[in-house]
């Protein structure tokens, strides 16, 4: 199952997910959701999370796993 979640991204489906999956997330993030996802989601709770260039689609694609569940993209 793979799922994108475009906004909110320290709402509980997206935590609760992320504790079993990887995670390819968008380089340039606001800097809210950049903090939660590097500070406590990585850092903190040590989950698999790969930061891209989301302008470089070979970067994108070269950073999925078989593990990735969870891309995450903010415009």
């Amino acid at each position: 199952m793979n799922i994108a979640i475009a906004n909110s991204v320290n709402n509980p489906i997206m935590i609760l997910l992320s504790v079993w999956t990887r995670q390819v997330v968008q380089s340039q993030l606001y800097g809210c959701t950049y903090e939660f996802i590097k500070h406590y989601l990585k850092d903190q709770l040590d989950i698999k999370v790969t930061f891209v260039d989301s302008s470089n689609v070979q970067e994108f694609k070269a950073a999925i796993r078989p593990d990735t569940k969870v891309y995450l993209s903010e415009s």
